[in-house]
């Protein structure tokens, strides 16, 4: 089972927040970890001024993104919330639901699960140094070594590996994250 983690480490000011609500043709949802440009405001909204229509990254040299976030639990297959502690870091967002995308800026931290990244971050040999960048027309990040040269406009460097602690049925596993910090060119 995946684990989806994408939590700041540093505190952010508001202004960072953008609301991605799921359109409805993303019919396998948005994770946490993903990333998406968040610049056109949802105009099936009346009176809209902080919900965006999340896109992909059509060009990664020149286009700025935000990366979503956890915030919400794990739905019960009824479409009911469990009492008590959920695994939220299996939940996906649905078409229609909104979830917190945090805008890049340089020097923010984040904690990300390895599992929110595509398969090139779960087979590499990562170390401190090495970076997480877009890729065109998709919305997971991939790996990229620290000798690459990194032409996306933001990009995270990897600072540090560690472990997420799974809460509810899972208490006594974990995930493998990664502690990055947002850099630009």
């Amino acid at each position: 089972m995946k684990h989806y983690v994408c939590r700041p480490v540093t505190e952010l000011p508001a202004y960072m927040q953008a609301q991605v609500r799921v359109p409805a043709a993303l019919t396998e949802g948005l994770r946490a970890g993903e990333v998406v440009q968040a610049e056109k405001l949802d105009e099936n909204l009346y009176g809209n001024y902080s919900v965006y229509m999340p896109e992909q990254i059509t060009d990664i040299a020149k286009q700025d993104w935000a990366i979503v976030l956890n915030g919400t639990f794990e739905e019960m297959s009824d479409g009911r919330r469990p009492d008590g502690n959920p695994d939220y870091t299996t939940y996906v967002y649905k078409p229609g639901e909104v979830a917190t995308a945090i805008r890049m800026i340089p020097n923010i931290k984040f904690e990300l699960s390895v599992d929110a990244c595509d398969s090139t971050v779960a087979g590499a040999t990562i170390k401190p140094g090495d970076n997480l960048v877009p890729k065109a027309n998709e919305y997971a990040l991939t790996y990229s070594a620290a000798a690459t040269t990194v032409t996306a406009k933001h990009y995270l460097t990897i600072e540090a590996t560690k472990f997420f602690r799974l809460g509810g049925q899972f208490g006594g596993d974990f995930a493998s994250t990664l502690v990055v910090r947002a850099k630009s060119l």
